[in-house]
């Protein structure tokens, strides 16, 4: 295989590059499930997670991905989103060669190149993947979690006094995009998602149901509230986004949603609850209040561009 004249990467001999394209989804996500169970101690991503960011209309996989090969066999890879971040893995049969100091520069050049002045990385605390960063020079910017509400865990049932539960209908989509951004737009430094890259990760994914988009409507009916299931892997539902209007906070809705989430994922044989927050939210002890306790934690760094 030879390296790709479009990726500027100067890899360990014996190795060769190219983008990745949507046939290589599979073999990606069992690289990166690899290091997962390794670092974090539970293999979290799934291929229709992959997929659906690959398809994410801003998402250029020619110019902003990347696949590591000794022969034929995927040993490290990459790619960076809209927002230059970035999900780079090094399999861990192949550290310690200077792949993963390669692919970081990599990253940074191709943020560059595109007009980007920062790239940044989730990872495990503790991992070769955080050592790696901060010995580039990355900081710290926020800490995130995984907890889990075990399956034999009761879930909050009901709405508040003046709601309705239920699923989004298909025009309201917009709104339950709208009640996300404008939450999650609270954050400092997080870039908007666009309806449509939006549509493509939730709505589109192939492993997409109507159970997984709950929804909260005040008394006039006007969705206020969401919580957005992806993935079912297992035993467990994965609730990847939670967010409320921010005049409907603190009346327990978030709550509510989470147990509409959970709920509907035990009556299709989902027993155990999972989702993902970081210190940007300050929610981390509304979690634990409700029985969900931490099972991994990672750390946002940020590097310069170039």
């Amino acid at each position: 295989m030879d390296a790709s004249p479009t990726l500027d990467v100067d890899l360990p001999e014996g190795l060769a590059a190219r983008p990745f394209t949507a046939a290589d989804v599979s073999p990606f996500v069992t690289l990166v499930r690899a290091t997962e169970a390794l670092d974090a101690g539970e293999a979290l991503i799934e291929d229709a997670d992959v997929s659906a960011e690959w398809r994410g209309p801003s998402l250029d996989l020619a110019r902003r991905s990347i696949g590591v090969y000794r022969d034929e066999t995927l040993v490290a890879g990459g790619f960076l989103r809209p927002s230059d971040t970035g999900l780079l893995a090094v399999h861990p049969d192949h550290r310690g060669q200077g792949i993963g100091t390669a692919l970081l520069a990599w990253a940074r050049r191709t943020a560059a190149r595109d007009g980007g002045t920062t790239h940044g990385q989730s990872v495990p605390v503790g991992s070769t993947a955080e050592e790696l960063l901060v010995d580039a020079g990355g900081r710290a910017t926020y800490d995130a979690w995984i907890l889990e509400l075990p399956a034999d865990s009761p879930v909050p049932t009901g709405a508040p006094s003046g709601y309705e539960l239920g699923l989004a209908r298909a025009e309201e989509l917009p709104d339950v995009h709208r009640v996300v951004e404008t939450a999650f737009g609270e954050w400092e430094g997080r870039r908007p998602v666009g309806y449509e890259d939006w549509s493509a990760f939730f709505v589109e994914r192939d492993d997409a149901a109507p159970w997984h988009l709950q929804v909260a409507r005040d008394g006039s009916g006007q969705v206020v509230g969401v919580a957005i299931v992806t993935g079912a892997e297992g035993d467990v539902a994965f609730v990847h986004e939670l967010a409320v209007d921010r005049e409907h906070r603190g009346r327990g809705l978030g709550a509510a949603l989470l147990g509409a989430a959970y709920a509907a994922g035990r009556e299709r044989g989902l027993p155990v609850g999972q989702l993902s927050t970081d210190s940007r939210t300050g929610a981390l002890g509304l979690y634990e209040h409700i029985g969900m306790h931490v099972t991994s934690t990672w750390r946002h760094l940020e590097l310069d561009a170039g």
